[in-house]
């Protein structure tokens, strides 16, 4: 990655099951673990607890095969993109929706 951008860029690794990090992320990776491996109950837990983490417009990736929890709190996939999801503000501070100017291999803002 090219230093100007890696200044941008933190990488962290987090135990689900804790509280998230302070500060609003753009970008949250949640492969293969947490949807896949953990128990419906603590499935929403970790999914309240990762978009809590996220900021307006911050985006969720989850695995291929995975589903969010039922029920979720309003995600709606990124269109054309599977495991992918968009936090917006609904309204409510939480929510999530996908934006048709927005492409994913572009910018995430």
């Amino acid at each position: 990655m090219p230093p100007e951008l890696r200044r941008h860029v933190t990488v962290r690794r987090h135990d689900l099951r804790a509280d998230p990090p302070t500060g609003a992320f753009d970008l949250v990776l949640s492969r293969n673990v947490a949807f896949t491996y953990f128990a419906p109950e603590s499935q929403l837990a970790v999914l309240a607890k990762l978009t809590g983490a996220l900021g307006r417009g911050g985006a969720l990736v989850i695995g291929a095969h995975e589903r969010l929890p039922e029920p979720a709190p309003e995600p709606e996939p990124w269109p054309g993109v599977r495991g992918v999801f968009r936090r917006v503000d609904n309204g409510a501070g939480q929510g999530y929706a996908c934006g048709d100017s927005m492409r994913l291999e572009g910018s995430m803002r």
